[in-house]
This record gives C-alpha cells, sequence and structure tokens, in this order.
C-alpha cells in the first residue's frame, strides 16, 4: 500500500512538472497559425534597444513606397513562389501580390538600393489569421545586410533569418521598380536571405514526451487521477 502510495506521489510530481515546462515552452515559442500571407523587410540601425528604419523597403501583400520581395524554394533558379508571378510580371499603381505559404524554409529575393548605412535588418512575417511576427538581426561585421552575412538575433523570436548572397545577376526574380513593386527580371542584382520557421524546439517535445510516459506508467501501474 505504501509502495503504491509513493509511486502516486512520484507520479504526480512528473505530471506537475511537465505541464509546468509545456506551459513554458508554450510561452516561448509564439503560435504560428495559418499560413504566411506577407514578408515585410525594413533596413535601419540597432542602438542596443530599438530599431530606427531608414527608408529601405521591401514587402509583400500590400501597395506601398517599396520594392518587392520574391519568395521561393530554398535553391537557387527555383520560381516565385508569389501568387501572380508570371514570367514577366510588373504591377501597376495599387496592385499587389500576395504570397500564401504554410510555415517552412523559403528564400527572399529582393532587387538591391545599394544602401550600404544600414546595420540592422527587420523582418516583419504576416500570417492569415491576422497575427504577425517581428524580428530584428543585426550584422556582426557592422556593414550594411545587403552586403554582409553573420546576422546576429537582437529582438524577438519565432522565425530564424540568415545571409544567403549579396547583391547577384545570376538569378533576379524581383526587379526594383521604385513605387510600383516589381517581379521581372530588370537588370537589377538581388540580394538573397533565407527565412525559415524551425520544428518545435525541446521546450515543447520534453514536457510532451514527459507527460506521455507519465500516462504510459498510470496505465501499467493501474492507478487513477
Amino acid at each position: 500500500m505504501m509502495l503504491q502510495s509513493t509511486r502516486r506521489k512520484r507520479l504526480f510530481s512528473i505530471l506537475f512538472a511537465s505541464a509546468f515546462l509545456l506551459f513554458l515552452g508554450l510561452q516561448a515559442a509564439p503560435a504560428r497559425a495559418g499560413t504566411i500571407t506577407y514578408f515585410d523587410v525594413q533596413l535601419g540601425s540597432w542602438n542596443g534597444s530599438s530599431f530606427t528604419a531608414d527608408g529601405s523597403k521591401w514587402n509583400t501583400g500590400y501597395y506601398g513606397p517599396n520594392w518587392a520581395i520574391g519568395a521561393t524554394d530554398p535553391v537557387p533558379g527555383y520560381p516565385l513562389l508569389n501568387s501572380e508571378p508570371g514570367g514577366y510580371y510588373r504591377l501597376a499603381p495599387g496592385d499587389y501580390s500576395t504570397v500564401n505559404l504554410p510555415p517552412g524554409n523559403y528564400w527572399l529575393y529582393m532587387a538591391s538600393n545599394d544602401d550600404t548605412s544600414a546595420t540592422a535588418i527587420e523582418l516583419t512575417l504576416g500570417f492569415s489569421d491576422n497575427t504577425s511576427i517581428t524580428e530584428v538581426f543585426t550584422t556582426g561585421s557592422g556593414g550594411s545586410p545587403q552586403f554582409y552575412g553573420d546576422y546576429t538575433l537582437v529582438r524577438g523570436s519565432g522565425f530564424d533569418l540568415s545571409f544567403v548572397n549579396p547583391p547577384q545577376y545570376g538569378y533576379a526574380p524581383a526587379g526594383s521598380g521604385g513605387y510600383n513593386q516589381c517581379y521581372n527580371y530588370n537588370g537589377s542584382p538581388d540580394w538573397v536571405v533565407d527565412f525559415n520557421t524551425p520544428e518545435p524546439s525541446t521546450a515543447i517535445l520534453l514536457p510532451i514526451g514527459l507527460l506521455a510516459l507519465a500516462f504510459l506508467g498510470r496505465k501499467r501501474l493501474g492507478l487513477a487521477l
């Protein structure tokens, strides 16, 4: 009888600890509900506590004073995943090209505007459930995010961002267009970043595993909660 009581207490301790860890994991990992409906990239500076945009802006999903972001699978030369890329596709004022992508790994192409003074990059990710996640990264070298890699996360959580290529002509699906987003090769070199929404972290997987083991143990011992 005493042995069963000890096992019951141990089981409840495991359940409580697992539930607490699961709660902490869910608090630390932002929800990624629905599909990705827009990317918004801005360049600027980071003063240690806040990001200040310098006017360099690229996005999808809505029209504005910006240049285009072309999203592809993370392989050189793959076609655009934007909703209306076509072969030669230029947006007229007031039009927009959206994305509707499941969370995952993508390359983002942006025509270079030769902004060499920026030292930080801010990426906002929008979802179909009207939620969004914003992160800010600085470059380890202190150079412009268009030309230098080694991105370091300084604010936010929920996805990864890394540098792929400085401005290049080999594959450039997003062109410069001033106030018109432009999805066609027009001679503008594109810089490329790798965006990825990672798999659930161990902060969530560990307590889930402990909960499963605890319930299996309860079943074997014939204990009722």
